[in-house]
């Protein structure tokens, strides 16, 4: 059985469902089965407070890579805190053929997306006692070490 429930946004963002149909504003209407309205059970679910933990100590990679244009030879030297969060992007960019790198656009429409390559060059796994600004200061000094062993006229 299917019962007709309103969705509705506060002004955080958070959602809630109202079965009072004689509230009258810019809510929509939804069709929402039984068991999605119930109550979880707290007991068996993962709490917010444990999840945001579970994040936190999970492992932080990041590093150097190279986008590289497999016709011109030429490269984009980067770097990123989360490098598996920058090749999703570099991924998701070739699927959808749209650059998200400016510097990179003119190869881009000219060659394609698929004539881009993205290549880790070296990873650095962060520390538990390492605060995120000291993480990124590695990172930045590893990039440097890079640039300094490619040729620059080979970099965008």
């Amino acid at each position: 059985m299917l019962l007709l429930a309103r969705l509705s946004l506060d002004g955080y963002g958070y959602g809630w469902l109202s079965m009072d149909d004689y509230k009258v504003g810019f809510d929509s209407y939804y069709s929402v089965s039984e068991d999605r309205l119930k109550v979880p059970d707290m007991k068996n679910e993962i709490t917010r407070r444990e999840l945001k933990a579970r994040y936190l100590d999970r492992e932080v990679v990041g590093g150097v890579f190279l986008i590289q244009n497999k016709v011109t030879g030429r490269s984009l030297l980067d770097s990123s805190l989360d490098i598996k969060g920058s090749k999703n992007r570099f991924e998701f960019a070739q699927s959808t053929g749209s650059c998200v790198i400016p510097r990179l656009q003119s190869d881009w429409d000219e060659h394609g997306g698929s004539s881009f390559v993205f290549k880790v060059l070296e990873l650095l796994t962060k520390s538990g006692t390492q605060t995120k600004e000291e993480f990124k200061a590695d990172i930045v000094a590893l990039k440097e070490m890079w640039y300094e062993k490619l040729d620059p006229k080979n970099l965008y």
